[in-house]
């Protein structure tokens, strides 16, 4: 069996492995890298380094994709796949994935969907690969035990365990199954100095709870639509306030095709939506079905003019100008987003909208190192390869000789 970390072996973003036998060629995500915030450049859509044929033409064909989490930099690229190759992600996750699209202009894909369960084992020729739910601001987050010939390799993907969805990360530690595991793949994101805490979303609830409340006016929160665990939070701080959550068309739709016990307009009281007024009319008209079932719970152009009462959703994607459409007087805003977005054009105008009337969460999206190190004392790894972090030396200080810091394309052969 090979290994090969085709992208994201030293940086954030970009993420993209490759494990093989003599039968079988499976791909691990295909991310894009992030946007270059210093450069302000955005999401390129093609990465320069990105060295794998997609097509299979340069060996032999690729026999499925296994996609982590719908974050771009774990799906980014999955234009550049071959049409016929499946792709094996979770149910929810695909839902929302679909609607991005929906939303976007960037072209349906044709290839075959496969959903994947937790801990239901998919064998590919001679690879099994047993997916298990895991902890992250994505929902419907994956993790891939991989395996041939009684050895094992593990990829988290992206985790955590402070959020609503812990309790899985503590599942899959205790399975027999992920013990004494050959090679660990493993992120570290957040392994960097002075993040030793992260608040739970428990915590973050009782303290967006006290901001909403206290705060004579509207509470705007900047965060991604996708970070379903987090509106969740949101709602339930909303509601106890007494005040009125306010989301635009697309998070709506993300919410309304998740699980029923996430909050959505049609089910649970205290939600509304909002439309630009800048929305062009003939948008609406060409995708009726995005807007037309929602049409009795959007609010009048009017009560977002003048309402002093509503915790208002905003994405990286809704701009200053329509921000200005709601009624400013003491409104607050909670920053969500990673720390390195504030640099960005758009938000660095938004948050200068507000005045200093800001407040910034660090409730981490990605493990810390304690439980990094947790993770590892429980699967007693026999080699732990770093992925998608920018701090290997990190993984050296901690680890020693467990880390195996390697660069992109390299292939690693695990000799039996």
């Amino acid at each position: 069996m090979e290994l090969t970390i085709h992208k994201g072996s030293s940086k954030i973003g970009g993420t993209c492995l490759e494990i093989s036998t003599p039968s079988a060629r499976i791909i691990f995500d295909i991310g894009d890298d992030l946007p270059d915030i210093k450069k302000k450049k955005k999401r390129s859509g093609i990465s320069d380094n990105l060295l794998i044929d997609f097509s299979g033409l340069d060996k032999k064909k690729i026999d499925a994709l296994f996609i982590s989490h719908i974050h771009g930099e774990q799906l980014g690229l999955i234009e550049k796949l071959e049409s016929s190759t499946p792709i094996y992600m979770g149910r929810y996750a695909y839902n929302v994935w679909s609607l991005m699209q929906d939303f976007t202009d960037r072209a349906r894909i044709s290839n075959p969907i496969r959903f994947i369960s937790s801990q239901e084992p998919v064998t590919i020729k001679d690879l099994t690969i047993t997916p298990f739910i895991i902890e992250h601001s994505a929902f419907d987050a994956y993790a891939f035990l991989i395996e041939w010939n009684g050895e094992k390799i593990f990829y988290t993907g992206d985790f955590r365990a402070h959020g609503f969805a812990g309790k899985y990360a503590q599942i899959f530690q205790k399975n027999l199954k992920l013990q004494d595991i050959d090679r660990l793949i493993i992120e570290g994101v957040d392994l960097y100095e002075g993040n030793s805490l992260s608040e739970s979303e428990e915590d973050f609830r009782e303290k967006a709870e006290n901001i909403i409340k206290t705060n004579e006016g509207n509470v705007f929160i900047l965060q991604s639509a996708a970070n379903i665990s987090r509106i969740r939070s949101l709602y339930e701080a909303t509601r106890l306030a007494e005040k009125t959550l306010v989301v635009d068309m697309f998070t709506a739709h993300i919410l309304k095709n998740s699980p029923k016990s996430i909050p959505n307009p049609f089910t649970y009281e205290g939600i509304k939506l909002f439309l630009p007024k800048s929305l062009p009319e003939e948008i609406i008209k060409e995708k009726p079905h995005l807007f037309y079932p929602y049409a009795k719970y959007r609010l009048s152009p009017e009560a977002l003019s003048q309402g002093t009462d509503m915790v208002i959703l905003i994405r990286d994607t809704i701009n200053y100008d329509i921000v200005k459409e709601f009624k400013k007087d003491n409104a607050h805003l909670l920053y969500l987003n990673w720390e390195r977005y504030k640099t960005e054009e758009e938000t660095s105008r938004l948050l200068s909208y507000f005045n200093g009337n800001v407040t910034e969460f660090t409730t981490a999206r990605h493990a810390n190192i304690s439980i990094i190190k947790d993770y590892i004392d429980t699967l007693k790894p026999k080699n732990i390869i770093p992925i998608h972090t920018e701090t290997l030396e990190k993984y050296i200080e901690y680890f020693d000789e467990l880390a195996a810091i390697e660069s992109d394309n390299k292939l690693f052969t695990i000799e039996y």
